[in-house]
């Protein structure tokens, strides 16, 4: 299963980077309500980090986030239980604004869930 999700995230990451999208894979977590917590932890360290107020909604197995800064971005990292309970994080950075400003967002956040200082 690993093998066709990464085949998927690149295929995906390799088409939408034009139309304004990031799309990266945060990796293998022990389990959904783990992944939860460290996305909104995450999300909210990145809007302190940042001085913004970004908004944050987190759903059943979605933390979605608006207006991240720079570039007023939207932000989500999913938390999908695949097959054998496999719960890998995705994050996902949409925006109008340069992809420079789209791709600090999502390399910043990156940092922040690998445990990095940015």
């Amino acid at each position: 299963m690993r093998p066709v999700l990464t085949s998927l995230l690149i295929g995906a990451a390799g088409i939408a980077s034009a139309e304004g999208y990031a799309i990266y894979d945060l990796g293998e977590v022990a389990d959904r309500p783990a992944c939860m917590h460290r996305a909104t932890k995450v999300m909210n360290a990145w809007n302190r980090q940042t001085g913004e107020q970004g908004i944050l909604d987190p759903t059943e197995w979605i933390v979605y986030g608006w207006d991240f800064a720079p570039g007023d971005n939207d932000v989500l990292i999913m938390c999908p239980v695949f097959r054998d309970s496999f719960v890998n994080a995705l994050l996902v950075v949409h925006g109008e604004g340069t992809d420079q400003e789209r791709d600090r967002v999502a390399d910043g956040i990156e940092r922040l869930w690998s445990g990095d200082s940015p």
